[in-house]
């Protein structure tokens, strides 16, 4: 098995049991997937579902006709499904080994233990680029991509390290393939939700404290210092919906809609939400 998928098993095992925790986290995004939907709603699909620890799925279930779970640990997702009730569970629709970079195959580590070479990082990042292929449906009335474009950067970061040159040409492509895919899996008139965390208390302490953050100041604070997650700079993620060309075309543009803490036990992660409307 992929080494990649091995990580990202042992992650989400390891992060079961989270619930209480969660509940924060669950409901800012709860809050913004279960908003009056066209009428009557279509499908949702949410990308980077996991263990659905921050997922309401009995009540996205009861929104939604078919709530469409991707992932590419599919265990994961099994587990998820089969802690629903009988009647709950029926809406759910499993997608897992899905690989959301089309690029993991060529970040494999050689058995070797040598670097990657050129021509395979060339390679990577043009699947990158290219992007992953869709093939779970759609288009959806309602799309979320949740806290999953961290975790597909940081794929990058171990396959490359952090000082591989061509590591921030491999993030860029992975990040705006991300946002496209969310918009061509959006139906037009759709809505959809980007949610990241973008930076972690060990490096802002002031997330651990039990007053919510002044969100306005902090983001002045840490930005110009790059004192965030590689590639998510939540203004440059906003920016993209108008610099992009396909994705100024689709959505007109997309705004934020929340900050939020997302505690995880060992560190607190600071998150930001940014929506749009598919236009066309």
């Amino acid at each position: 098995m992929h080494w990649l998928v091995n990580e990202q098993k042992r992650r989400n095992a390891g992060g079961q049991s989270r619930w209480s925790a969660y509940t924060r986290h669950r409901q800012e995004l709860a809050a913004r997937l279960l908003r009056p939907a066209p009428s009557p709603p279509g499908p949702l699909c949410v990308l980077g579902a996991g263990n659905c620890d921050d997922l309401e799925l009995a009540s996205l279930t009861r929104r939604f006709p078919e709530v469409h779970l991707v992932d590419i640990d599919s265990e994961a997702l099994e587990g998820a499904a089969s802690r629903q009730s009988e009647a709950d569970r029926s809406g759910l629709r499993l997608h897992g080994g899905v690989d959301l970079t089309g690029c993991w195959d060529k970040l494999n580590r050689p058995t070797s233990g040598k670097a990657l070479s050129d021509a395979e990082v060339a390679e990577a990042i043009r699947l990158a680029e290219q992007g992953a292929a869709a093939d779970f449906g759609g288009p959806f009335s309602a799309v979320a991509s949740t806290c999953v474009v961290s975790q597909l950067i940081d794929s990058a970061v171990l396959s490359l390290g952090e000082h591989h040159p061509r590591l921030l040409e491999l993030i860029i492509a992975l990040r705006t393939a991300h946002l496209r895919l969310l918009c061509r899996l959006t139906a037009p008139g759709g809505r959809a939700v980007l949610a990241t965390d973008f930076v972690s208390s060990v490096t802002v302490p002031e997330l651990n404290s039990a007053i919510e953050p002044d969100w306005r100041a902090l983001l002045a604070d840490i930005l110009p210092r790059s004192n965030f997650f590689h590639g998510l700079n939540p203004l440059v993620l906003l920016s993209l919906f108008q610099s992009d060309q396909e994705l100024s075309q689709c959505t007109g543009g997309a705004e934020f809609t929340g900050f939020w803490r997302w505690n995880q036990g060992s560190r607190i992660y600071a998150v930001c939400a940014i929506e749009f409307t598919r236009m066309r």
